[in-house]
């Protein structure tokens, strides 16, 4: 969780959004959390307001995905990081 969040996405074309989705073993999104762009055009955004800790933090005993995509501006949305979420 603590390395997500300091996590920085970084990409040729502007980003909209980062979406976090929380999985459970079987696939099922939990929940996710979002962060928006402020302004267009940005190539560059930090994770640190999008992994909330406390909402993540109790997912950590190694059941639980947590899934990465980015919505770029050319309306792609590649997954950029999936991987078991603990401690």
């Amino acid at each position: 969780v603590d390395q997500l969040k300091q996590g920085v996405v970084t990409a040729n074309y502007g980003i909209s959004d980062i979406y976090a989705y929380l999985k459970d073993a079987e696939g099922k999104i939990l929940f996710y959390k979002v962060k928006r762009a402020n302004t267009a055009g940005k190539t560059s955004m930090d994770f640190s307001d999008t992994i909330y800790g406390p909402s993540f933090s109790k997912y950590t005993d190694g059941n639980y995905t947590v899934e990465v995509v980015c919505q770029l501006g050319t309306g792609e949305r590649p997954t950029i990081y999936t991987g078991t979420l603990v401690q």
